[in-house]
C-alpha cells in the first residue's frame, strides 16, 4: 500500500513539474518596465508642431508633451489617479481605462489600447470611443521634457 501511495505521489510530481512557461508570466517584463522613460513622437508632425508620450514605471505615469511656436508643454498623469486604471498590462500592450465626466455631467468610460510595435520602435494608440482613428508614433532618442 505504501508503494502505491509513493507511486501516485511521484506520478503527480512528474506530471505537474513540467515546463509550464506558457502560463507563467512571472518572468515576463511588463510594458511600463520595458519602456520606462522611452519617448514616442506622433508620426507626421512638423519640427515646429510636435506631440508625444513618455511612459514611466515608478510611479506608473504617462507624460504627454506638446511643442508648438517654440514652446514645450509637458503634462504628467499618474495612472490610477484622475479616473484612470490599468486593465491589461503585458510586455508590449498596456490597456488603460479612463472615466471622464463631460461638461453636462455625463460619465463616459473608454479604454486606450497602447501597443508597442517593431520591437518598441513604434507605438499605436487605439481609443475604444473612436476605433477608426488610431494614432501612430515613432520612438525618438531625446526627451523634450528634461
Amino acid at each position: 500500500m505504501k508503494k502505491l501511495i509513493l507511486i501516485i505521489v511521484l506520478t503527480t510530481f512528474a506530471c505537474s513539474s513540467g515546463d509550464d512557461s506558457s502560463n507563467d508570466n512571472s518572468n515576463n517584463i511588463l510594458f511600463l518596465e520595458k519602456y520606462d522613460g522611452v519617448v514616442w513622437e506622433e508620426i507626421g508632425n512638423s519640427p515646429d508642431d510636435r506631440f508625444g508620450h513618455i511612459f514611466y514605471n515608478s510611479p506608473e505615469t504617462v507624460v504627454t508633451y506638446e511643442f508648438w511656436d517654440g514652446q514645450i508643454q509637458c503634462y504628467s498623469m499618474e495612472i490610477g489617479s484622475d479616473g484612470t486604471s490599468i486593465i491589461t498590462h503585458s510586455e508590449d500592450v498596456l490597456v488603460v481605462e479612463e472615466v471622464d465626466e463631460d461638461d453636462n455631467g455625463v460619465i463616459e468610460t473608454f479604454t486606450i489600447t497602447i501597443t508597442a510595435t517593431n520591437n518598441g520602435q513604434g507605438l499605436t494608440l487605439e481609443f475604444s470611443d473612436d476605433p477608426t482613428d488610431p494614432e501612430f508614433y515613432d520612438r525618438i532618442n531625446n526627451n523634450p521634457c528634461n
